[in-house]
């Protein structure tokens, strides 16, 4: 680089370090915490790595195809896993095998559960590492399942959505060092076609891009293929191109590190850590807060099925009251019918007793003029035997002149 480049670079690097810090301190100004919680311990620097399956690990010892979101170890010998362990740093290895660059930068935008897991942690990030944008050569030449229809657009599609990545990085953390491995030339050319120009051109962008925004990442490793071990049949390093790209990968952590921006950032880092730690209290509070959302949603759950329980007796009690009630009606109505009948009867008995004790006034009648008929009947009968009596003396009188008359 000549000397009146590395001015320019210079001058950019202090803007860019003196805006960013500005932008820091308005961000943890308007950002910062309460105090007066009880901090957890400090946590380790954080790791991210993105990209495709070069930083996955894939073909080493230990690789695992799982579902990347769920954290999965990386392989002890690839250079995620030896980076971190270099540094003691906590990994999140969030590179997916066959990604390219149109399915990295959805990825840092999108709203799904996935997509926020994954920009929760680069936002978290201390250092941020990606390799991206041999699938999309891949995906044009071997598989034809690129977007883009000529060579062209794919480079400029593949730049184009680089440079949207790092500027949502950017966006998502303003200090962690944001490091890129280099795209390699493939070994095996001859199955490649063009492969080689787009890859050389992409890179030519790449670097021209990190000239004009000197802070916004480091550009490591080699265009050469056979550096990192591949051999004719793969396009993956092997564990000796792991150990390698992780030298590369420590030298820019170094670099970085001993630079005038690190120094510059040093204050808003060491806030942002703080920050980090009371973020973790929170989050510790939050969940106990959630066990104990938990608990009471079900104690609220058994208030609510005792309730159930309740409403379901006092309707059952309701339906047993409500035939009851309907009984007592029926009841109510056989005692009215009672009633009525028993008035009647009353009406007959005092119809009866009316006629009875008028059958007694008559048959005291009666036995009044049976009494005076006796009376009668006794003058009619001394009467009748005094008549009698005279007759009888008449008639024996008679005969006893007959008697005489004959003798």
């Amino acid at each position: 680089m000549s000397k009146a480049n590395y001015l320019s670079l210079s001058k950019k690097i202090a803007v860019t370090a003196a805006l960013i810090l500005a932008a820091v301190c308005v961000f943890t100004a308007v950002f910062s915490f309460p105090r007066g919680f009880a901090y957890a311990a400090p946590q380790k620097e954080i790791f991210v790595a993105l990209g495709d399956s070069i930083a996955t690990g894939y073909g080493l010892s230990g690789y695992t195809s799982e579902d990347y979101i769920k954290q999965f170890p990386s392989p002890p010998t690839s250079y995620a896993a030896i980076v971190a362990a270099r540094g003691d740093y906590t990994l999140y290895n969030h590179a997916r095998d066959g990604d390219a660059t149109y399915h990295l930068l959805p990825l840092l935008k999108e709203n799904d559960e996935t997509s926020k897991t994954v920009q929760t942690n680069v936002a978290a990030a201390d250092i941020i590492h990606v390799t991206i944008g041999g699938n999309d050569v891949m995906d044009y030449y071997l598989y034809s399942s690129s977007p883009f229809s000529t060579k062209q657009e794919l480079i400029d599609g593949m730049f184009s959505a680089f440079v949207q990545i790092i500027g949502r990085l950017r966006e998502l953390n303003p200090t962690a060092p944001i490091i890129v491995l280099k795209n390699y030339i493939p070994a095996a050319t001859a199955l490649w076609g063009e492969s080689r120009t787009v890859i050389e051109s992409y890179n030519a962008l790449c670097e021209a891009y990190l000239l004009e925004h000197p802070y916004y990442f480091y550009y490591i490793g080699t265009a050469s293929a056979a550096d990192y071990g591949i051999t004719l049949f793969d396009v993956h390093p092997s564990a000796s191109g792991h150990q390698k790209i992780a030298d590369f990968l420590t030298q820019a952590i170094a670099q970085y590190n001993q630079s005038p921006i690190a120094s510059l950032l040093a204050p808003a880092k060491a806030e942002r850590a703080a920050l980090k730690e009371e973020i973790a209290a929170l989050e510790e509070e939050n969940a106990s807060l959630g066990e104990e959302k938990t608990a009471l949603e079900g104690e609220n759950t058994a208030l609510k099925e005792e309730k159930t329980a309740l409403e379901a007796e006092n309707a059952a009690l309701g339906e047993e009251n409500a035939a009851l009630e309907e009984e007592n009606a029926a009841l109510e109505e056989e005692n009215t019918a009672f009633k009525e009948e028993n008035a009647a009867l009353d009406g007959q008995i005092a119809d009866v007793e009316s006629e009875n004790l008028s059958l007694k006034t008559y048959n005291e009648l009666l036995g009044d003029e049976a009494a005076d008929l006796e009376t009668r009947f006794e003058v009619v009968g001394i009467a009748a035997v005094s008549e009698s009596s005279a007759l009888g003396i008449m008639i024996l009188t008679g005969i006893i002149r007959r008697k005489k008359r004959k003798a």
